[in-house]
Formats: structure tokens, sequence, C-alpha cells
């Protein structure tokens, strides 16, 4: 079960990352880009979460998901630097943004991802 949830946390974040990335950019070269970056990001993050709720190492707290989702905002910024599709500023924006999005959607879609705040 655990998988299937993975997967679709992965086709809803790639759908909403898309539509907001294509208002910056319908360039193919970003788009794949953006699907790429996802493709490790997102079941990255989702797996830890998931064994972490198994091991309870640490809280499910928003803290921890702010945290984890900031490291995933600066990992993506970095890939589109590196993959030179813009500067480091406006793909921290961008980056920002689009998983802004995705996370706002994600709550409205699946509710909240935790259950304290620290």
């Amino acid at each position: 079960m655990a998988f299937l949830s993975i997967v679709v946390a992965l086709v809803f974040t790639l759908a909403i990352e898309l539509v907001v990335a294509a208002f910056y950019s319908r360039k193919r070269r970003f788009l794949v880009a953006v699907i790429l970056v996802n493709l490790i990001t997102n079941p990255l993050m989702n797996l830890f979460l998931y064994f972490n709720a198994l091991a309870g190492v640490f809280s499910q707290s928003l803290m921890l998901i702010l945290l984890l989702e900031a490291a995933v905002v600066l990992a993506e910024a970095g890939f589109f630097v590196w993959v030179r599709i813009g500067s480091k500023k406006k793909m921290l924006l961008l980056s920002f943004a689009i998983n802004a999005c995705s996370f706002a959607g994600g709550i409205l879609l699946f509710g909240l991802p935790f259950s304290k705040i620290f």
C-alpha cells in the first residue's frame, strides 16, 4: 500500500509542478528537468517519511516536513542551475513557488501530513 501512495504522490506532484513550471517556461528542456528532479526528490522524501513513521525516529511534525521541503527546494534549485535553466536566485524562487504549490495542493488533496507542530 505504501508503494501506491508514493506513486500517487509523485504523479500528483508532477502534475501540479509541471503546470506551475509551464508559467515560467514551456521549453522542453526545462519541463524535462522538472520531471527528472522530481523523480528523485519526491520518492526520496516520501520514503524517508514512510520509514521514519515506521521507525519513529523523528516526530512526524510540521517542522520535519518544512525542513524536508526546504531541502527539496534547495536540491531542485541546484539541479535547475546545474542544467543551466537560469540564475541561482531565479531558480531558488522558482523552486520555492513550484514546491509551495504542490505542498498546498497535497494538503488540499491528502490532508495535513503531520500531527504536531514540533
